[in-house]
C-alpha cells in the first residue's frame, strides 16, 4: 500500500517538514485533501480532527511527515495518524506546535478570533468548527483519566501516565474555553 506524506505530495523537501522552515501549513493541507482525496468532505473532517487531537494532546512535533495520503485501489484518502506523543510534558522539546493554528503557537493565543482565522483559512465553517473543538476538547478531558489507567495496566509508568493525562486535561480545559 502506497503512502505519501504531506511534504512528497506537495514537493516540499523533507528537511523542511516544519512550517516555520516553509514547510506545510494546516491551509495548504486542506488544501490538498481537497484536491487529492476520493471523498474531500470526509477526508478533510479526519485532518481537522487531527489537528484538534494534537493541540488538545500537547504533540507541538505534528509537522507535514507526520500526515499522508493512502493510495488504495479503491480510493485516495487520508492516512491514520501515526507518530503521536505528549510533546509538552518534555521540557527539553519546544512545545510551539509545528504547524500554527491561525498563527497561534501558545495555548494563551486562543480566543474566539484565533478560531475564526483558522475556519476561514481551512475553509470550515465556524459553528462546525467550535462544535467539533468542544467536543475533542471534552472527550480528551472525560477519558484521560481511563486511557492512563488502561496503559499502566499493560506494564508502564503509571507516574508518567498520570502526568500526561493530568496536561491534557488541562490544555483541553483551556482550549474548549477558547473556543
Amino acid at each position: 500500500m502506497h503512502q505519501e506524506d504531506f511534504c512528497q505530495a506537495l514537493g516540499i523537501a523533507p528537511e523542511r517538514k516544519y512550517s516555520a522552515e516553509g514547510g506545510p501549513t494546516f491551509k495548504t493541507s486542506f488544501v490538498l485533501l481537497n484536491e487529492a482525496v476520493s471523498r474531500p468532505a470526509v477526508e478533510v473532517l479526519k485532518l481537522l480532527d487531527a489537528a484538534l487531537f494534537n493541540l488538545v494532546a500537547g504533540n507541538s512535533d505534528a509537522h507535514g511527515k507526520n500526515f499522508s495520503l493512502l493510495y488504495r485501489p479503491e480510493a485516495i484518502s487520508f492516512a491514520p495518524l501515526y507518530d503521536l506523543m505528549c510533546t509538552v510534558a518534555d521540557p527539553k522539546i519546544d512545545a510551539r506546535p509545528a504547524m500554527k493554528i491561525a498563527g497561534a503557537s501558545e495555548l494563551n493565543e486562543f480566543v474566539p478570533r484565533t478560531w475564526q482565522k483558522f475556519a476561514a483559512d481551512v475553509s470550515i465553517s465556524l459553528p462546525f468548527l467550535r462544535r467539533r473543538a468542544t467536543e475533542i476538547c471534552y472527550a480528551a478531558r472525560d477519558r484521560a483519566d481511563q486511557v492512563a489507567q488502561s496503559i499502566a495496566n499493560q506494564g508502564f509508568e503509571a507516574e508518567a501516565l498520570t502526568r500526561y493525562a493530568n496536561i491534557v486535561r488541562g490544555r483541553a480545559e483551556t482550549i474548549a474555553a477558547s473556543v
